[in-house]
């Protein structure tokens, strides 16, 4: 007699899926307000997911009802993004001044005011992000970056990489703008701009390399999504007129993160980013301390870019 269970699981198996975690995704999907999930992908290996969050209702997404919600997933690392790295407390619902702080975080920074937010998560916890939105500038689709966060016990694992990876690759964009100071976050960038067909122009040099700013054509395009992103950050910024081309500076008050510093660079040798931060972004982070300073990275789509050399 034929078994007709023969690919039903084992003992042993049922127990490991019994066993399996909640996925983040199915989470989400069952309790939050004013928001869709797209383009989920999933790794059997790792128990890892990526997906999109995408806003449809920013009155629900912002609601303090959804953002309670939410907090059992996002607390510790709305609490993380906006306090100095090394004095981050623990994220405590039951704890009423950590758990209004992370509300006023969500809510009034990046997790609330952007329409997308990309997410990895594994074996149902949320372990980096990376919010954006989608605009249009002269006609041209770009994608503006909002703010990146990696789990501490994730960092140098591939993870931003692979969140920058899933911008690219989803839309078409003309230009995708955003801005940074951290080496490896750049890098990151920059390699998945290139590999999806994009350029990268960090603080004015092409693909971070200090002294070459391209042709003329190239140099005129950034310098005009530069000073749209300046006046994106004009509530949370120094003065526009008093701003170095190509840079965001931060008001200390606004947010508390500490400014880079030169123990904080580790390079390999011969890294070609090492010359445009110890030669351009330390010294403007210098000239402008107490406030913290971000170098705007641009990544410019091949096909849009001028194919005029510097001689014309």
């Amino acid at each position: 007699m034929k078994n007709f269970i023969e690919n039903a699981p084992s003992k042993k198996g049922r127990e490991n899926i019994e066993k399996a975690p909640e996925k983040l995704s199915a989470k989400l999907e069952s309790i939050m307000q004013g928001a869709k999930l797209v383009g989920l992908e999933e790794s059997a290996d790792n128990g890892r997911e990526i997906f999109c969050l995408q806003v449809t209702d920013f009155k629900k997404w912002q609601s303090r009802e959804n953002v309670e919600n939410l907090l059992p997933y996002f607390g510790q690392a709305a609490l993380q993004v906006y306090n100095e790295r090394e004095n981050t407390p623990e994220f405590d619902l039951s704890d009423q001044k950590n758990k209004e702080e992370a509300i006023e975080n969500f809510t009034e920074n990046e997790l609330g005011i952007n329409s997308t937010t990309y997410i990895i998560a594994e074996n149902g916890r949320l372990i980096g992000f990376l919010t954006g939105t989608a605009t249009e500038i002269e006609g041209k689709q770009i994608f503006n970056l909002g703010l990146s966060f990696i789990s501490p016990k994730k960092r140098n694992s591939g993870i931003g990489k692979e969140l920058y990876k899933n911008v690219f690759k989803r839309e078409n964009y003309e230009a995708v703008l955003g801005c940074s100071s951290t080496p490896a976050a750049v890098k990151h960038r920059i390699n998945a701009g290139k590999e999806a067909g994009y350029t990268g122009f960090f603080v004015g040099y092409k693909n971070g390399i200090f002294g070459d700013k391209g042709t003329p054509e190239q140099q005129a395009l950034i310098e005009k999504y530069s000073r749209y992103i300046q006046e994106e950050y004009e509530q949370t910024s120094i003065p526009l007129s008093e701003s170095p081309a190509n840079y965001v500076v931060i008001r200390k008050e606004i947010y508390p993160i500490p400014p880079l510093e030169e123990k904080n660079l580790h390079f390999l040798d011969k890294d070609s980013l090492a010359p445009v931060f110890y030669n351009d972004v330390l010294p403007i982070q210098a000239k402008y301390l107490p406030h913290t300073v971000y170098g705007i990275l641009i990544n410019l789509r091949d096909e849009a870019i001028p194919e005029k050399t510097e001689n014309g």
